[in-house]
């Protein structure tokens, strides 16, 4: 089993570059922040004096390709104190691909409201699949668990392709409120396959 790319809870994992694929991969910041970016032309600017830090995309003149397959996993759920919250995680890419049971997850058993799924895909995000059984499915998932509200899930996307039984799922399993998604296509949506 590989062993995940971790930082200390709290803090930014950022991954940055022309094109970005996790292929079985896991990235884990407990409570903090995952950025990934794929950049082919342009800069980003950052600034690391906010926590979580804050990333801009407003001199970025061309998007590259992020790849999540066969299962992996990019989480900032809080799963260790009450009195913290789930973190934040940002997807930014020109084409965008979900599938084979992988999951972008932020689940919150705290008291704070949790941070928000971001995903930026300037042409074209898929959302695919599940595994072999069927019973883990690929998706966007920000689920409480505790008394703290759920975070959103936030899409800005040229079109959006969800099938095969992945999902996009904003819930509460407690007794706090779920988030919300919102979904901002400059083209087309599309949920086929027992999608949910």
């Amino acid at each position: 089993e590989m062993a995940p790319l971790s930082v200390t809870d709290g803090q930014t994992l950022a991954l940055v570059g022309n094109d970005i694929r996790l292929d079985g991969g896991i990235l884990l910041a407990e409570t903090g922040h995952i950025e990934l970016a794929a950049i082919e032309q342009g800069t980003i600017e950052l600034s690391s004096l906010t926590s979580p830090w804050e990333f801009k995309y407003d001199r970025t003149e061309q998007f590259g390709d992020i790849a999540l397959m066969n299962r992996s996993l990019v989480d900032t759920s809080q799963l260790s104190s009450a009195t913290t919250r789930g973190g934040s995680i940002g997807i930014n890419g020109r084409d965008i691909q979900i599938e084979e049971a992988s999951i972008v997850l932020v689940q919150n058993l705290g008291t704070q409201p949790a941070g928000a799924i971001h995903v930026h895909a300037s042409r074209q995000l898929d959302v695919l699949g599940t595994n072999p059984i069927g019973d883990v499915l690929t998706g966007f998932k920000n689920q409480t668990i505790g008394e703290g509200t759920g975070g959103n899930i936030e899409l800005q996307v040229g079109n959006l392709h969800v099938a095969e039984g992945a999902e996009i799922e904003a819930a509460t399993y407690g007794s706090g409120n779920s988030g919300n998604i919102s979904i901002e296509a400059s083209d087309t949506i599309e949920i086929v396959g027992f999608s949910q």
